[in-house]
């Protein structure tokens, strides 16, 4: 029989922990969370259910700390412990799979990912529906996982699929629906189906200003890519002037290095790069003389086109978040299986095609000059963000 005192062990620890955890202060949570299961494992055994809860708090915070390979060794562990002590289709047994299959996911093993996920949602429509919120959630990454495979048009399939249920379930503009509409224009983009994947960005953009706010993570996630996806159809006045306003308010949210703030400077330079006269600016009697020669589009100014710009199918953020995400999805936040945490689903940011290198230093100064009439930080500062 076990004391009080030896029944609450790692008690302590674990709560300070997750309250780290929640605060985004992820080096000591894993700290305090590494000792409670230390204790746990010690007084109560490992498959405890105790134990488990702080194996799992763990898994989550190396999840954050991008210890994926450590995480992903835990959450196969966890999974089977769960298994046996709490049986298969058991909350928790549930919400450890998916958590696994996001450690994958993270790591590029998109294949043993896809297979896991495909037996958590038959087992989640089993136990608790087709329609469940988390039933959901596991299509949507799922869903991702085609993406990422390039399997296109099953994504686009499960998508579509996937938005008219959550659209019944918890309304057209619910956050979970307006986050579906966002993969599927994604997908849509990646198929190079630019005018469906625009009028669904336009809807995601005006959609989430009015439930998120204008400023909101997941708001801005949509204004890039739709303006990204107004640059494959050469509509770059328009994706300019959203890409001036986007990187504005992502300097001031996410700040100036951050790796989403780079992505939209580095498109919106792109743009820039193509409205450059072609032809040299040379020197006469000591003034600056442009030669205005101009082409209509980005394919004829030398940038490959917009057609060539694709997406990145290497590593991830996306977002992911975000990536950000294990129990709780975002462009950032789908529902959590707990409703205490929140999770970045991986993000997964397409890869521009640089431009020819400027020939000489006259077309640098036309750039400079024209960077510095929009008032655009310098896009060669600072580097992604790792936090």
């Amino acid at each position: 029989m076990l004391s009080h005192n030896e029944e609450n062990v790692g008690e302590k620890e674990s709560e300070l922990g997750r309250e780290y955890y929640n605060q985004q202060k992820y080096t000591k949570a894993e700290q305090l969370l590494r000792q409670s299961v230390q204790q746990r494992e010690k007084v109560l055994g490992a498959e405890h259910t105790d134990t488990l809860e702080s194996k799992h708090d763990l898994a989550l915070t190396l999840y954050e700390l991008e210890k994926y390979a450590e995480g992903e060794q835990l959450l196969r562990q966890l999974t089977l412990q769960c298994e046996k002590v709490l049986g298969a289709e058991h909350a928790d047994t549930l919400e450890s799979k998916y958590d696994l299959a996001l450690m994958l996911y993270e790591q590029q093993k998109y294949t043993e990912a896809e297979q896991l996920l495909r037996q958590l949602i038959q087992k989640q429509e089993e136990v608790l529906g087709a329609e469940h919120a988390e039933t959901l959630t596991s299509k949507c990454f799922l869903a991702i996982t085609f993406h990422k495979r390039e399997q296109h048009i099953e994504a686009e399939q499960l998508l579509r699929q996937l938005v008219q249920q959550q659209e019944k379930a918890v309304g057209a503009e619910h956050a979970d629906t307006l986050w579906g509409k966002h993969w599927l224009a994604r997908t849509l983009h990646g198929q190079q189906k630019y005018t469906e994947a625009e009028q669904l960005l336009r809807q995601s953009v005006q959609q989430r200003e009015k439930a998120l706010g204008a400023e909101h993570d997941d708001t801005l996630r949509s204004k890039y890519w739709l303006a990204l996806t107004l640059y494959e159809q050469q509509k770059c006045a328009e994706a300019e002037q959203l890409l001036q306003q986007l990187v504005q308010q992502q300097e001031n949210i996410l700040g100036t290095n951050h790796k989403e703030t780079l992505e939209s400077k580095e498109l919106l330079q792109k743009l820039i790069l193509a409205k450059a006269p072609s032809a040299s600016i040379k020197k006469s009697d000591g003034n600056m003389e442009k030669k205005a020669n101009q082409p209509s589009t980005p394919a004829d100014r030398g940038l490959g086109g917009p057609a060539q710009t694709r997406l990145d199918h290497g590593n991830l953020d996306e977002q992911s978040s975000g990536g950000r995400s294990p129990s709780a999805i975002s462009d950032n936040n789908l529902p959590s299986h707990r409703s205490s945490r929140s999770w970045n689903f991986p993000q997964t940011p397409p890869t521009i095609p640089d431009p020819p290198s400027p020939d000489g230093w006259e077309t640098q100064y036309a750039i400079a000059s024209l960077l510095e009439s929009y008032n655009v930080s310098d896009f060669s500062q600072g580097q992604p963000s790792n936090d």
